[in-house]
């Protein structure tokens, strides 16, 4: 959601008050983010199957050949994403944890990664930290225990 930046559903734009995914601003990077994604996803899914139904032809052939685009960008972004985010980090922190003395200690680490994506929103993608966005990420941390 956050690299395509879709328009938002018809009830997205009206709840949120903001026609793009990226629009939300801070909050996209938190757990409403993650939410208002997956909702809006399922929303393009069913919308999606609306029109397969709408267009399914029962006895008729059902694949339809298409096209890889041109644009390598998606691509690297999904090998961005499995390899870094997902697949050497998971590794990573399964290494950490078979390895350490405490995994507990190790554990505590997840603690962490609001404020570092805080950093990186800020440092890497130039967006603007408000006082009430350390205040929410610091709610956030004190409730996970």
């Amino acid at each position: 959601m956050w690299v395509a930046n879709p328009d938002l559903s018809k009830i997205g734009q009206e709840k949120l008050g903001v026609k793009k995914f990226r629009d939300i601003g801070d909050a996209a990077f938190s757990i409403l983010g993650r939410h208002v994604a997956r909702a809006e996803e399922t929303a393009m899914v069913c919308d999606g199957v609306e029109q397969w139904l709408s267009e399914a032809q029962p006895g008729k052939e059902t694949f339809i050949p298409t096209p890889i685009p041109d644009s390598a960008e998606g691509w690297f972004a999904a090998l961005y994403v499995g390899v870094f985010e997902m697949g050497i980090t998971f590794v990573l922190w399964l290494m950490a944890i078979r390895l350490a003395p405490r995994s507990d200690r190790i554990s505590n680490l997840v603690f962490l990664a609001p404020f570092l994506n805080l950093v990186f929103a800020s440092q890497v993608l130039g967006e603007k930290i408000y006082l009430t966005t350390v205040g929410g990420i610091i709610l956030l941390v004190a409730g996970i225990n």
